[in-house]
């Protein structure tokens, strides 16, 4: 599999791993596929080194497992292809945060990262030849634009039992409509930042701090770069 310093990084996107696997899937009507047969059917040859990195990505993404020369899609691919849209949404994040060089990446510049920022990165962090790193500023680069939206998403806590929720209900301040009943656990960074949270349920602050914590700090770190570029350009 590809390698780019220290890092190991998978050559193909999460989207484009699962639409082949989704594939492989319908025309095969099995989870347990012999690996030459998965590859013709989407149209790769058996023994090219594009095949080799593209199962190599799915196994980075923990899509599928190798046994005894064949290939095993994994209960987390299964939640990605036929599970609910949230379901889907947390396993892709899941996915992509088995790729350390992308979780790195993500906590020191955000979902947006440039290309010297990457070429800082990959000298710096990666200890890549120097040689190499206009190569894979552009490979990386790729894919990462397309996984870092999945690291963006915030796990939502598991619903209360409903004895623990008719607990609270008979404890619970004046009640409010249904209409200002806010989402669990909502960050939106976009036209506008929000966290919305219920008084009832700050626990979830405490238990949630640090990956809010993280996910202020890339979108401070991506405003101060707008805002450095906005300077620039007016100067």
């Amino acid at each position: 599999m590809p390698k780019a310093g220290k890092y190991e990084y998978p050559a193909y996107d999460l989207d484009t791993c699962i639409e082949r696997l989704k594939k492989i899937y319908e025309v095969s009507k099995s989870s347990i596929v012999k690996k030459e047969t998965a590859a013709e059917i989407i149209g790769m040859s058996p023994k090219s080194g594009a095949t080799l990195s593209f199962f190599a990505s799915l196994a980075m993404y923990g899509l599928i497992e190798y046994r005894d020369g064949n290939v095993e899609i994994t209960d987390l691919a299964k939640r990605i292809l036929f599970g609910s849209s949230d379901e889907a949404a947390l396993a892709k994040r899941e996915a992509v945060r088995k790729i350390q060089i992308f979780i790195d990446l993500f906590s020191q510049y955000g979902a947006n990262v440039t290309e010297e920022q990457l070429r800082v990165f990959l000298r710096d962090r990666a200890s890549v030849d120097l040689p190499r790193i206009p190569e894979l500023v552009g490979e990386i680069g790729r894919v990462y634009r397309k996984v870092s939206p999945y690291l963006m998403l915030v796990e939502q806590p598991k619903a209360p039992a409903p004895a623990e929720v008719a607990e609270k209900k008979e404890a619970a301040a004046p009640e409010v409509t249904e209409a200002r009943i806010p989402e669990v656990l909502r960050i939106q960074y976009g036209s506008f930042i929000n966290i919305a949270i219920p008084m009832d349920r700050l626990d979830i602050l405490e238990a949630y701090y640090p990956t809010i914590k993280t996910t202020f700090e890339c979108i401070l770190r991506d405003v101060e770069r707008k805002l450095s570029v906005k300077e620039k350009t007016a100067g």
